[in-house]
């Protein structure tokens, strides 16, 4: 019973909510800078916490951290504002002081049970739609939302019999796409929900039938006053099972026109076919909005997002400063936060099984070769969608992305503080030459024949030999962009006389 809080009304500012008990016990945040201090809010360890205790305490601590991590954005205040509108629009209909639903289940039931095309029964649909690339935070934007109301509310002393309100369901549509499957998801929410319930034991029998179901769904959605129904992974609907996408749409729709019920369509973008171009439901699925989230752009928030997350580094040394790490994030994920933050876990994890204590620019390399390979092949794809819109600072054509194993390659060189006149060109003809080799084995190969390299001993070269040092330094300067600290390297050249603008190719 610990989801179920007795209500408390407050008095909305809104005359059109006056006494009416579903709405004025439900908390709204109003304002965009309430709901991020709200966002903002967790129990996420800090980095002083972690780094004195033990591997495994830190393993829970990032499980934790991917849980609870959430960076407030404009695109999270549009996706509450979404739900909470189509949430108390559906209220607005439903006062239980003032009208009899008993009433209307009946004369709504032969409708929903039929599954009827009721969509030009109303002309207004209090449903939306939320589609976006797989990763980049859709679920995560409307938990929080859901988080903000109480799960369950029960109301006394009314002028009415004692209820318990459940503002809001979130199911997920199953893979077959059938509709009893669904029902069944929404009868085990509900019983999770309440704690003591047995929806699912009492309306999933073995020969119960499809209309069994749907009978008992729209009762409960009445019975607990549930004002909007979520239903996320969209895109998993099934014609051969359910009998077609488009009727289970129309089932959706009939439960917003015959009951006042929204219906929030989550899912990717794949999800968007099952409209096939059929404005009608087109237009009642996204009627109280829509949104469609698209891979991140490499913007101040991306970078915003990398520096928080790096907050939490819990290894015991932190990483290097000077490298852009958001860059480097960006380059790996394409703007996916779900597989920036996977690539910052596995890190750790790595880190912790080699027993280091540094997150470094070749242990991300590593992340990607060793356990991030599989998927690496359609990141290169959006790479290279994108090379002309790239705004790389260092000069692109020192980046092959033909193969993703020469920027690990590279960054490896770099590292070892290799100048990048020796290796620009080596390393496509080496990888070329050797694609059995990792490309720690192809770094080894240009590293050792760069220090094999034979001194010139003749006199035409030697005052360039004199000067050794100082053409490896100036060369060294670019190709270290992720290792070497400016204000060192300004001071370095300066003393050589060798000063240019550094600020061109700098991070």
């Amino acid at each position: 019973m610990s989801n179920i809080h007795e209500a408390v009304y407050v008095k909305s500012d809104n005359p059109d909510f006056e006494d009416h008990p579903l709405i004025e016990a439900l908390p709204r945040l109003n304002d965009i800078k309430e709901y991020f201090q709200y966002c903002a809010r967790n129990s996420i360890h800090t980095r002083e916490e972690a780094i004195g205790k033990p591997y495994h305490i830190r393993r829970d601590y990032l499980s934790q951290l991917q849980r609870d991590f959430v960076l407030p954005n404009y695109g999270i205040w549009d996706v509450y504002q979404m739900i909470v509108n189509a949430l108390f629009t559906s209220y607005s209909f439903r006062n239980p002081i003032k009208q009899n639903t008993t009433e209307k289940v009946i004369r709504d039931y032969r409708d929903l049970l039929q599954i009827k095309d009721l969509s030009a029964k109303v002309a207004v649909s209090n449903s939306c739609s939320l589609f976006g690339i797989s990763g980049i935070g859709k679920t995560t934007a409307v938990n929080l939302a859901i988080s903000t109301f109480p799960k369950a509310i029960l109301h006394k002393n009314l002028e009415c019999e004692n209820f318990i309100q459940i503002p809001i369901v979130k199911v997920e549509c199953p893979k077959d796409g059938s509709l009893k499957d669904l029902c069944r998801n929404f009868f085990v929410e509900l019983d999770k929900i309440l704690g003591d319930s047995t929806y699912e034991k009492d309306f999933c029998k073995k020969r119960d039938s499809e209309s069994d179901r749907i009978n008992a769904l729209s009762k409960l959605v009445l019975k607990h006053h549930i004002g909007i129904i979520i239903v996320d992974e969209i895109q998993n609907l099934d014609a051969q099972k359910s009998g077609g996408e488009k009727r289970m749409l129309r089932f959706f729709l009939n439960l917003d026109n015959t009951l006042d019920i929204p219906i929030m369509l989550v899912g990717t973008r794949d999800g968007i076919s099952i409209f096939k171009d059929d404005d009608k439901l087109i237009r009642r699925f996204t009627a109280a909005g829509f949104l469609e989230w698209n891979p991140k752009p490499e913007d101040r928030e991306w970078e915003r997002f990398i520096q928080r997350l790096f907050l939490y580094q819990y290894t015991k040394e932190k990483a290097d400063e000077n490298i852009d790490w958001p860059r480097l994030f960006y380059h790996y994920s394409q703007g996916i936060y779900a597989r920036a933050f996977q690539i910052f876990k596995i890190a750790h994890h790595m880190a912790f099984d080699y027993n280091k204590e540094k997150i470094t620019v070749s242990l991300i390399n590593q992340v990607i070769k060793e356990r991030l390979y599989i998927d690496e092949p359609l990141f290169e794809i959006r790479r290279k969608e994108k090379i002309n819109e790239s705004n790389y600072d260092f000069p692109i054509e020192e980046i092959d992305y033909t193969d993703y194993r020469s920027i690990e390659v590279k960054n490896i060189l770099v590292e070892k503080k290799i100048s990048s006149n020796f290796f620009k060109g080596k390393v496509t003809k080496t990888l070329d030459r050797n694609k059995e080799l990792s490309a720690q084995e192809i770094a080894d190969k240009i590293i050792l024949d760069f220090t094999s390299k034979p001194k010139k001993t003749n006199t035409a070269s030697k005052e360039k030999d004199i000067n050794k040092e100082e053409e490896v330094l100036s060369a060294n300067t670019f190709a270290n962009l992720f290792c070497e600290d400016k204000d060192e390297t300004y001071q370095k050249v300066k003393e050589f006389g060798d000063i240019f603008d550094f600020e061109k190719f700098s991070l």
